[in-house]
């Protein structure tokens, strides 16, 4: 008996490639820098219990052909002001809409857009078509900002295949240091982590013409929200509790910085307050703020944020400043922090 080979779990390479039809196989070609990518099928197996003489099971059947695949990614520009490729595709399938370096959140089926993603483990070769799905920002205190994906798709018998030749852009990811941001205007809490998650319900289109059973998904609604874990203040400082209590709504502004030159401009019209927790901090007292993101106009709606990657020449930052930043001007800064270690990528 010949050795068995022994796969890595880190020799992995990801590729997406946006389908020109929906629900049609387009093979991967651009690379995506990710962390600890996992794509697994959907146990839907339909097991055969009928009543008879003796017990136990008839042979099975698999059910709907479906997929899942989660992986981190870091926020990451292309070195010239614009949007990584392989990071711009994945969000686009995720229920967002480029117009030039703008990502702004789509309600219509016809506008989204599903992708096929291909990972390669290490001689193994695995694909989901038809994706779409949801994606989390997160970040702590001087780490990068990176962007979590979970995605469903169809899914397609595995194959053996070499590891590709990846290209990837040596771009530096975008970090939480020297932020520049404000809530409603003039507020600028010290906080050590941050979250943004777009809270996508996905859904597949059921298709009894196609083996697979299924045709794509699509996203049917979302929840947009945003956490952060902010010192605790007086309430002469900012009192989250009343803008809770009175449904108040209020713009937040963040522009987050890579040391390359490429910025991160997000842009919330209104947000609005969830009731504040209490938290600990190292012995600090914190007050947890969850807010959801309101659309301005309820009949164009999609407008609850946008995401605009753009370059800038340095500025410095202190927690005295309160910028105003729209989506298509955005201050520059100047990076300051050294990189800190981070997980091994794929």
């Amino acid at each position: 008996m010949s050795n068995v080979a022994t796969l890595l779990s880190r020799r992995k390479v990801l590729q997406v490639s946006t389908e020109t039809t929906k629900g049609t196989l387009k093979a991967g070609t651009t690379h995506v820098l990710v962390y600890d990518p996992v794509m697994q099928p959907v146990d839907d197996t339909q097991t055969r219990q009928p009543s008879g003489k003796a017990l136990g099971n008839f042979p099975s059947m698999p059910g709907a052909r479906a997929g899942t695949c989660n992986f981190k990614a870091e926020m990451r520009g292309d070195g010239l002001g614009g949007w990584d490729t392989g990071i711009e595709e994945c969000l686009q399938a995720c229920a967002f809409s480029q117009s030039s370096e703008i990502l702004t959140p789509v309600s219509a089926v016809t506008t989204m857009k599903t992708i096929t993603i291909g990972l390669h483990e290490d001689g193994v070769y695995k694909q989901l078509h038809g994706c779409m799905g949801n994606v989390k920002f997160t970040g702590e205190f001087g780490k990068q900002l990176f962007l979590e994906f979970s995605f469903s798709g169809v899914w397609n018998a595995p194959t053996d295949a070499a590891l590709p030749t990846a290209t990837i852009s040596t771009e530096k990811p975008m970090r939480l240091r020297s932020v520049i941001w404000t809530i409603d205007g003039r507020y600028m809490p010290y906080i050590s982590t941050f979250s943004l998650d777009m809270g996508n319900s996905v859904s597949p289109i059921e298709d009894i013409s196609r083996s697979q059973g299924i045709l794509n998904y699509i996203v049917t609604g979302r929840d947009p929200v945003i956490t952060l874990d902010a010192l605790a203040e007086l309430v002469a400082e900012y009192d989250a509790f009343g803008k809770w209590l009175a449904g108040t709504e209020a713009a937040l502004s963040m522009v987050f910085s890579s040391d390359g030159i490429d910025l991160l401009t997000l842009a919330v019209p209104k947000l609005q307050h969830r009731a504040p927790q209490e938290g600990d901090r190292d012995g600090k007292l914190t007050h947890e703020y969850t807010a959801q993101l309101n659309v301005s106009d309820h009949d164009t709606g999609d407008d609850e944020l946008s995401l605009t990657v753009s370059s800038g020449s340095s500025v410095s930052s202190s927690p005295s400043s309160t910028p105003s930043v729209s989506p298509s001007s955005t201050p520059s800064v100047s990076p300051s922090v050294s990189p800190s270690s981070s997980p091994s990528a794929s």
